[in-house]
């Protein structure tokens, strides 16, 4: 939810973040930051979507990789 806060790394397959994150992400397919997401770490990715109002800070790599083996670890 929009009120939730995590410092720590995120991995999953699909995500969507509404609250804070401190951290880094790392999600294999999709990745939504809705308008009340505050990230602070860097985002690895294939697919995102970006709502007006999401605030991020860190860097970004997106595409096809080996984190599909690692998510389902």
């Amino acid at each position: 939810g929009n009120t939730a806060w995590v410092k720590g790394n995120i991995i999953a397959q699909n995500a969507e973040i509404a609250g804070e994150v401190q951290g880094i992400i790392e999600v294999s397919g999709l990745l939504i930051l809705k308008h009340t997401a505050i990230v602070q770490g860097d985002i690895i990715t294939s697919k995102l979507v970006f709502e007006e109002g999401a605030k991020f800070n860190g860097k970004c790599k997106m595409g096809d990789s080996d984190l599909s083996s690692r998510v389902q670890e």
